[in-house]
C-alpha cells in the first residue's frame, strides 16, 4: 500500500495478462493466496514463488503477442 497522487492510501494489485491475436489466453491476478498485502509485505520465499508464476506464464506462451501488466 502507498499513497496515490491525491495522497490517499491505496492498495495496488498486480494483474498480468498474456494476449495472443487480440485475446487474453492466460494471466495472474494479485500476489499469492498465502499473502495478504493489507497485513504484511511479501517474504522472500513468496517473491520467489510469484517470480516462478510469471516465468511460467512467459515460458509457456513463447508465441505470445503481448504481455500486459496492470496495477490497479
Amino acid at each position: 500500500m502507498s499513497n496515490n497522487d491525491e495522497d490517499v492510501l491505496t492498495l495496488y494489485v498486480p494483474l498480468v495478462l498474456v494476449v495472443k491475436n487480440g485475446k487474453v489466453i492466460d494471466g495472474h491476478e494479485g500476489t499469492l493466496e498465502s499473502h495478504d498485502a493489507t497485513e504484511r509485505k511479501m517474504t522472500n520465499d513468496e517473491k520467489e514463488q510469484l517470480t516462478k508464476i510469471y516465468t511460467k506464464l512467459m515460458s509457456e506462451s513463447t508465441s505470445f503477442t503481448h504481455f500486459i501488466f496492470f496495477v490497479f
